[in-house]
């Protein structure tokens, strides 16, 4: 029980002084090396106004609002999806989430997991099927990345099962055409 305790203490001290250093560095100009790899990248241009009507805001209570068994079979697993989910296939849809980068290229990233929560401490419940969207740019595109701070993407979304080795990994593919840092700056 102690060392619950203390781990949970650890836990706190290290966002709150994780919290207390993002201040601190936006405040300050940060000097980077000209071969330090650029990880805060400029957003890909957000689509005009009238592109953008194209795209329907999709919330994550929709994607996570059922449970599926992450050791079950693809064609169970593609049962449990709601039909209101289902009827997403192919839909351009615009997703507001924290990245989870796959890579990094040229200051930005191209694949990712955009998921609904932060889990900065890495002491929190494992990441739902329904609660993350494998994510990967079109080629020539990439997204801004901050561990902390949530991007909004536009793409196109496929609704299905996605079987990495022995469990089910995600159920949802987005191909994004491009992403920016959010507005309310969370």
């Amino acid at each position: 029980m102690r060392i619950v305790r203390h781990t949970v203490a650890l836990c706190l001290l290290l966002t709150a002084g994780i919290a207390t250093a993002q201040k601190a560095t936006a405040q300050a100009k940060p000097r980077v090396s000209a071969s330090a790899p650029r990880m805060n990248a400029p957003a890909s241009p957000r689509p005009a106004a009238a592109e953008a009507s194209e795209y329907r805001l999709v919330d994550w209570k929709l994607l996570s609002g059922y449970d599926v068994d992450p050791f079950t079979s693809v064609a169970a697993a593609n049962r449990r999806i709601p039909k209101r989910v289902r009827d997403l296939e192919g839909t351009k849809v615009i997703l507001s989430g924290y990245t989870i980068p796959f890579d990094f290229k040229d200051g930005g990233i191209t694949k990712f997991a955009l998921s609904e929560s932060l889990d900065a401490c890495g002491y929190g419940e494992n990441l739902r099927p329904t609660n993350w969207v494998s994510t990967e740019m079109k080629p020539g595109k990439k997204a801004p990345y901050s561990q902390f701070q949530t991007i909004e993407v536009f793409g196109t979304i496929q609704v299905g099962a996605v079987w990495e080795g022995d469990r089910l990994s995600s159920l949802y593919y987005l191909a994004a055409d491009s992403a920016r840092y959010t507005s309310d700056g969370r």
